[in-house]
């Protein structure tokens, strides 16, 4: 039964495939509960109830025998799809929204193997994919909390068979960690979200762009130059095999992100993408931020358009900050008029350091 299941993973477009009996995950629970009093979680509240109910997949599955578990680097995945946002996202977001994509990959299996029960996954449940993958022998968990293949690096995308047949017996031989005393993964990070306990979520830049709906932090917008997630760690790994980055152009895309006012706006500019994920305000806020990082001058007009005129608070705080980073008279112009009929303090806030910069 594994030789058809890793036939099917293949034609359907998977580069890697193995199996996990269903087992203990004892140690990856102290693990994650470690990580959790740390407080490095952040905002993912989330996590404390995963945790709370453990990481066992049986707990959300409990007919559960066997996981399959599934590895397709990204730039295979988007090969010829990237859309006009890759300049500014991480590499798993350059592409049309991957969770469809791999769920239909993920049915050609299904389909294929006809098992009584099954249960796709990607990326969208409590089941630690990572842990997982270790568990099944297609990599090792590296300082920057990727996986990474021996072969394929550490540029994936992980999806999961939950499935009710035992498949194998034996659990693989888990893939021995090849760091060594390698940091270039933390010493790349510009945030120190990097750690040996971990990802300190409350300095990443990744999950400021894509968990945080907030204000990012003020020392950390200097360092954010993607609209959402970060490379960085990866491409610094000298086993990663991380995708090319893609040539920071001057894409129009910024541009269309920033004069989204309303909902069915940036649903035109952004619907197709990733970005859409992280909705309006979140995503605008962060294209403020990238567009003064990049040195965007051909924005500000957009930018003070913003701060005067979105309905977000939190849009029109960060064009500000934007603003006052790029500097120049008109951008200066558009602060000066704007401070004295802000209605909300934390964004007159805002507007006064930008005009002190």
């Amino acid at each position: 039964m594994i030789d058809a299941v890793r036939e099917a993973a293949y034609r359907n477009g998977f580069q890697a495939v193995s199996v996990w009996p269903v087992g203990s995950l004892a140690h990856e629970q102290t693990l994650l509960q470690r990580w959790l009093d740390l407080g490095y979680s952040a905002g993912m509240t989330y996590l404390q109830r995963h945790a709370a109910r453990g990481l066992d997949p049986r707990a959300l599955f409990p007919w559960a025998r066997a996981v399959v578990v599934l590895l397709v680097r990204w730039d295979s995945l988007h090969r010829c799809q990237e859309g006009p946002w890759a300049d500014l996202v991480a590499s798993y977001a350059r592409g049309p929204d991957y969770h469809p994509v791999i769920m239909r990959k993920l049915g050609g299996i299904i389909r294929e193997l006809r098992f009584d029960k099954a249960a796709a996954q990607v990326d969208a449940t409590a089941l630690p994919e990572r842990a997982l993958a270790h568990r099944a022998g297609l990599g090792w968990i590296g300082r920057n909390r990727f996986l990474i293949h021996p072969e394929l690096g550490g540029d994936l995308c992980i999806a999961e068979l939950v499935v009710d047949s035992t498949l194998q017996e034996a659990e693989p031989e888990p893939q021995i960690p090849l760091c060594g005393e390698c940091t270039a993964c933390i010493d790349a990070c510009p945030t120190g979200a990097l750690t040996r306990e971990g990802v300190d979520a409350r300095r990443c830049l990744s999950y400021h762009t894509t968990q945080n709906r907030g204000i990012i932090p003020l020392d950390l917008r200097e360092s954010l130059t993607t609209l959402m997630g970060c490379d960085l760690c990866l491409q610094a790994c000298p086993h990663g095999n991380a995708a090319v980055p893609v040539d920071a152009g001057a894409s129009g895309f910024l541009g269309l992100l920033l004069a989204a006012r309303t909902r069915d706006d940036f649903l035109a500019c952004a619907g197709n993408s990733p970005v859409a994920y992280c909705k309006r305000e979140a995503a605008v806020r962060s294209a403020a931020v990238v567009a003064a990082t990049r040195r965007r001058d051909d924005l500000v007009q957009v930018l003070g358009e913003a701060t005067a005129g979105d309905p977000s608070p939190l849009v029109r705080g960060h064009a500000a900050w934007a603003l006052g980073r790029l500097g120049g008279s008109a951008a200066r112009a558009v602060l000066a008029r704007r401070h004295g009929t802000e209605p909300e303090p934390w964004v007159r806030s805002e507007i006064a350091a930008a005009l002190e910069a």
